[in-house]
Order: structure tokens, then sequence, then C-alpha cells
């Protein structure tokens, strides 16, 4: 018998997204307007009398903020719904942010200052948390500015208990080990939102892992095999495994064996 991870008044792993959200695409000739669309690093708003400088055909216009000198590019900001998978020191102010987007897959971003007591990202990127991003593209690197955090779900649940971090944790390596930079998956998406609304709540398990497991392989097409498990097709795929996942299988089936503690009088 399968898991029943439930979320939102629905099981969890019902099945993938019927599409991807379509990228945005980009005018054929951009127009200069009065004022940015995509405030600064420091989230300055100051208008440029005149508004785009700098324009060439086939690129979005750019301009310099007159208060803070950002360089930064009008109408190129883009928005997608986001978990945060990984939170990576940049420097002593700043984080690389590695997201899986609905609609992008997974990209990274800078998220400058946010190591700042006053940042306006200040509580809004921790493992986990889902949120609504606005970032805009790099033309030099897969390295994305960040602009914009809206918190829509913390998890908080999935943080108190360690086995539920934890189990969380694996399927963020996971995800990371079958998906490329900036290609849309959104049934993953799907499939790891829905896993952490389980883990928000309910108990993991080793059945909880499996299941994650097989959903995965069946979303990218690898499952199936005689006598191969999702586990092995993940790794003659991917070529590894998550070094993790032994010793976690371990632990979840000891706690699943465990007796109950004692209810209070």
């Amino acid at each position: 018998m399968g898991v029943a991870f439930a979320g939102s008044q629905r099981a969890v792993f019902q099945g993938a997204s019927e599409a991807a959200i379509p990228a945005a695409v980009l005018p054929e000739r951009a127009t200069p307007k009065d004022g940015p669309l995509a405030s600064s690093p420091s989230g300055c708003t100051e208008k440029r009398p005149g508004g785009c400088v700098g324009w060439r055909a086939g690129e979005p216009a750019s301009f310099e903020c007159n208060k803070c000198h950002s360089h930064l590019i009008c109408g190129s900001l883009k928005t997608t719904a986001a978990i945060l998978l990984r939170r990576t020191r940049l420097s002593d102010t700043s984080w690389i942010i590695t997201w899986l987007s609905e609609s992008e897959g997974r990209l990274k971003t800078v998220a400058k200052g946010a190591r700042r007591p006053r940042s306006p990202f200040a509580g809004k990127l921790d493992l986990f948390f889902l949120a609504e991003i606005g970032y805009v593209p790099s033309r030099k690197s897969d390295l994305h500015t960040l602009r914009e955090v809206a918190l829509t779900q913390p998890f908080d649940g999935l943080r108190a208990d360690f086995l539920r971090t934890e189990l969380g944790a694996y399927f963020v390596e996971l995800i990371e080990l079958v998906t490329e930079p900036e290609h849309p998956v959104p049934e993953l998406f799907d499939l790891f939102l829905r896993a952490l609304h389980y883990l928000d709540g309910g108990k993991p398990t080793p059945r909880a892992l499996l299941h994650f497991e097989n959903e995965l392989v069946r979303l990218l097409g690898i499952h199936g095999q005689p006598g191969v498990t999702p586990a092995q097709a993940i790794g003659r795929a991917m070529h590894s495994i998550p070094a993790a996942r032994p010793a976690l299988l371990k632990r979840l089936t000891a706690a699943e064996k465990a007796p109950a503690p004692p209810t209070a009088p």
C-alpha cells in the first residue's frame, strides 16, 4: 500500500503537472520608460528622467539609477514560484541561493546584502522555504540577481523533527542530482512541493522515502526495469546516488520500530 502524502486537501504524488509554464518572452523592441521596472540592490526606486538608455536591437533597455548608480535592465525582471534548495555564503554580506522554480527549473541567484541584519531578505531565505521570487537574469553567467522574495510557506513543521529535516534534505539531494540548470521541470517541482507538504505534518518513514524515489523514477521515465529498484535505476541513470541514503534509511526504520513514548496521565 502506498503512502498518502496529504497536502492542501489532496493526496501527494497524484501525478505530474500537465505542462510547463512558458518562459517570458522579451519584446522585439524595448520601449523607454521613465523609471525602472526592477529596484536596485539597495531597494532604491529613484526614477531617471528621460527613462531607459543604452538600448540595442533585440536586447532589453537598461538604465543607471541616479541615486545609487546601480545598472539594471528595464523589463527583464522574471518572477516564479520557487523552493529554496541550498544557501551558500558568497561574502560577509551576501548569499548564493539555489532554487527549484516552477517555471525555470533549478536556478541560482545572488542575494546581495542578504546577510545584513536590516536586509529586506531577512527571514525569507531558509532551506525548504516556498516563495514567489523576482530576479534579473544575467547575460554573462548562470548566477542571476535576486530582487524580491515573498514568502509563501516556510514549512515550520518540517523543522520540528530532525528526521523530517533529514528526509527533506535527502529529497533536495535527489532533486539536484536529476535536474539540469535552468531546464523547466514543473512535474518535479510539483512532486517536491507535495512531499514537503507531507513532511510538514506527517511522519518520516522508510515508506515515504521509497515512495518519493518511485515517483521520481516514474516521472523521469526510467522505471519499470525488471529486478531494478528505483534507487538502483537512479544510480544507473545518474551514475551516483546520495551517500546519505543507507544511513538515513536505517534511522528511519529504527524510528518506525521504536515503541511510542508513554502519554502523559
